[in-house]
């Protein structure tokens, strides 16, 4: 693991990795919103089922199905950095002093930091 984040963990072949996969999920607008309304659909159903509640297709369950697909993009987005790369090409005269993978880099530290690890239940560590 000290390969892929480097000497300080955040930075590696993780990072650019994550951002490469994340901008060729929604760079070119290959529809991934489409794509994923076939799975989406099918696990929101499954959940419903095994909560034991009956499911229709009305308009609460495309809601929660357009919500989780809104959810994955969006998120697919930030891991992509679409931001930043937006704002570095809007500013082209003074390109700033941030890299473009700033977001990845929290994220990978948000997710390695000691304090957020402590606050997480045992069900999320099933390496302990």
């Amino acid at each position: 693991m000290q390969r892929f984040l480097g000497p300080i963990l955040t930075d590696g072949l993780l990072t650019t990795s994550i951002l490469a996969i994340a901008r060729c999920l929604t760079e070119p607008d290959f529809g991934l919103d489409q794509q994923l309304c076939l799975f989406a659909r099918d696990e929101v159903m499954t959940w419903l089922h095994g909560r034991g509640q009956p499911w229709t297709f009305d308009l609460s369950f495309r809601t929660n199905v357009a919500a989780n697909i809104e959810g994955v993009v969006k998120r697919a987005e930030v891991m992509a950095c679409k931001v930043e790369r937006d704002h570095a090409l809007a500013n082209n005269s003074n390109p700033g002093s941030t890299p473009v993978v700033q977001t990845v880099t929290n994220l990978i530290s948000t997710a390695t930091n000691p304090m957020q690890l402590m606050r997480m239940t045992e069900i999320y560590h099933p390496w302990f």
